[in-house]
């Protein structure tokens, strides 16, 4: 550093003897200008429009603070002797093109407000003399690398790396220079290897500087690296998998999409669709599901993070292996203090331990506030020759003895009020829970129009002191036995009501649930963590639970039904609707046009768009399950029918069911 003094020296320079200097890493030049060429008038030009940038956008506080304040060389330019009258920018070039501006503006006659037109002729300086180019550097990178004026992260990383390769400096040397790791170094160096590989794919076209701190994350997650096949250290990205590399570049560029044409279906239109990833961020989020291959078939097909986040099981799983790796962490530091546990510690473990043992089983016991996900059970059959094609109800609601036979594919139930058409949809629907009885629950809760909290016991009192079911699904026999269970002793009978038991048996299999209600409270018990089949039930007389519908939604996304869905909507009641995307925030759904500032709730539509787009996302989710639906007509415009009616058989595939409860009105009937 004392070399570096000693070479310097303050001094004064008239403003047109001072030059900018074309090669600063701030301006992203893609060739070096000749040392003999650096002077030449058209270069300087060049070099203020670059500095100054659009309408000296990039100048206007330093012009505002010198009108009001004169030039006060606080920090002076640094420059360096390139001939015998003149003298090039090392550090400053901002400030000399500001004062240039404004020397052009003095001689035009305009208002320069309260600066000092002197400072023209008498530029106080600091000169470097001498031809030392790695000083010069060293001033340059001690600025705006590890000084307090740093350049952008892509100008440093140019800068570092035009060290290595022009001026032959070593890891070492950098690092002691301009005090950065050897870390941050190589991070940097291999980012700008993997900027150089896309600029040279078809995506090339797209770079920007901006997309410099995505680059640099891609380098820095192991995980995406792994998924390249490449190791931790793998500094050269050529070595990767080039075809994920490349299915990688796609999801960080925009592409074209030929689409036709609304106004001419003969016709296509190209559209350009923005990048899947556009910010760093992104790339963690990514990072996430960069291992689940349905998740990422799922982001191409949809363009939406959130929408391939929400679908990815892997996601999920690691969130269980994180939890559970807690655990045994804690477990383990607790058995160092093993010789202090008392009374109270005891219990505490006992209890953590029967909550561990129920993770065996979810749900093995939980809690009335748990979630109603209709999707939380692993179906026992996911695909299958036929599903339901016979039913029989005993003593059940309005059914002593109910056969009904030769079910097909779409089944539709038609009759008077009170005829028990729900019923036989109950029925259904809590066949395919295996008899969940925190299922069974939950349907009576959606079925009443209700607000408020139901008191336990009101609810205890609505449930079937017995009832039998049976039926034939998937050429297998499957029966089902609900009832009021006296036949148990049970610990703790403070504000107890009752027990609600259920016996299933499907394939000689036997599957058991029973729900213990409370004046406070209903713990739900399992014996299994399955149900028979995807399926979801709807009534017309009530809202479904949100989070239903949020469910339904994820599973849409997961099998890539929900495309469908909005292609319909489209089609049908507004062209203009892009999405129909789930808020991060809120758990709410709002509808995306092409003009963001159209976006709004869902709920602020008409009932129509609703139902549909509600009725559309349990289709898809049921696919290879079962949808029960109470008066589907209901709310939709008749108009719309026909085209419903053809697009749910569309919705439908060979091994997914339709329940329909109808009502009669005047005789008429909506055929499916």
């Amino acid at each position: 550093m004392d070399n570096i003094k000693n070479l310097l020296a303050d001094t004064f320079y008239e403003i047109d003897s001072v030059l900018l200097d074309p090669n600063n890493p701030r301006l992203n030049v893609s060739e070096e200008i000749s040392e003999d060429k650096i002077s030449d008038p058209s270069v300087q030009s060049k070099t203020l429009r670059l500095i100054s940038g659009k309408g000296n956008s990039n100048l206007s506080d330093l012009i505002s603070s010198f009108k009001q304040h004169s030039y006060i060389p606080t920090e002076k330019i640094i420059v360096r002797d390139y001939d015998k009258e003149k003298a090039v920018v090392i550090e400053g070039n901002r400030r000399l093109a500001t004062l240039k501006y404004l020397k052009e503006k003095y001689e035009n006659g305009d208002d320069i407000g309260n600066f000092d037109p002197e400072i023209f002729n008498n530029i106080p300086v600091i000169c470097h003399k001498g031809d030392n180019y790695a000083i010069r550097k060293v001033i340059m990178g001690l600025k705006h690398i590890s000084g307090s004026k740093k350049w952008s992260a892509i100008n440093q990383a140019r800068f570092i790396e035009k060290l290595m390769s022009k001026d032959s400096l070593t890891e070492e040397e950098i690092c002691d220079t301009y005090t950065i790791s050897k870390v941050e170094l190589r991070t940097t160096l291999r980012t700008l290897s993997l900027i150089e590989l896309y600029k040279k794919s078809d995506y090339g076209d797209n770079f920007a500087d901006e997309k410099y701190s995505t680059f640099r994350e891609i380098v820095k997650s192991p995980k995406i690296k792994e998924w390249l096949n490449l190791t931790a250290t793998s500094i050269d990205f050529s070595l990767a998998d080039q075809s994920r590399l490349y299915r990688l570049f796609s999801f960080i560029s925009p592409v074209e999409v030929e689409e036709i044409d609304p106004e001419d279906e003969d016709e296509y239109i190209t559209n350009v669709k923005e990048p899947i990833i556009e910010t760093a961020l992104q790339i963690r989020e990514l990072a996430k599901i960069i291992d689940d291959e349905k998740a990422l078939t799922n982001l191409e097909t949809t363009r939406n993070l959130l929408q391939a986040t929400l679908s990815s099981e892997v996601l999920g799983k690691n969130k269980l292996e994180n939890a559970l790796s807690i655990i045994d962490e804690q477990i383990n530091i607790a058995f160092g203090y093993s010789f202090l546990i008392d009374e109270k510690q005891s219990e505490l473990i006992q209890a953590c331990n029967k909550k561990i043992n129920a993770l065996l089983v979810t749900r093995n016991k939980t809690s009335d506030e748990t979630s109603v996900n209709p999707f939380s059970k692993k179906p026992i059959v996911e695909s299958c020759l036929s599903h339901f094609t016979s039913l029989r109800i005993e003593q059940y609601k309005r059914f002593n003895s109910l056969n009904i036979e030769n079910l097909n594919q779409v089944n539709i139930f038609a009759g008077i009020n009170n005829a028990g058409k729900s019923s036989i949809l109950e029925a259904f629907y809590i066949l395919t829970k295996l008899g969940d009885t925190q299922a069974f629950q939950n349907m009576n809760r959606n079925r009443k129009k209700h607000y408020g909290d139901l008191k336990n016991s009101n609810t205890f009192n609505t449930l079937p002191r017995k009832a039998f079911f049976s039926a034939e699904f998937n050429r297998k026999e499957i029966s089902l036995h609900l009832f009021i269970d006296n036949d148990f002793e049970i610990e703790n009978m403070s504000g107890f009501i009752g027990r609600f038991t259920s016996e299933c048996k499907y394939i000689n299999k036997e599957y058991s649930y029973h729900s213990d209600y409370y004046e406070k409270k209903v713990q739900h018990y399992a014996s299994s963590n399955n149900s028979l089949c995807n399926s979801v039930i709807s009534f017309s007389s009530s809202i479904d639970d949100e989070q239903v519908f949020i469910e339904c939604y994820k599973k849409s996304i997961s099998n890539g039904a929900k495309v469908k869905v909005i292609n319909f909507i489209r089609e049908n009641i507004d062209s203009n609707i892009n999405d129909v995307e789930l808020s991060d925030n809120d758990g709410t759904f709002i509808v995306v046009y092409d003009d963001s500032s159209q976006n709004m709730d869902l709920s602020l539509f008409g009932d129509g768009l609703q139902k549909i787009f509600y009725l559309g996302i349990k289709f898809a989710a049921c696919s290879n399950g079962i949808i029960l639906l109470d008066e589907i007509e209901n709310g939709i415009h008749k108009i719309f029918f026909a085209n419903l009616r053809n697009c749910c058989r569309n919705w439908l595939n060979s091994t997914m069911y339709k329940y329909l409860r109808h009502r009669i009105v005047k005789n008429v009937s909506i055929p499916l």
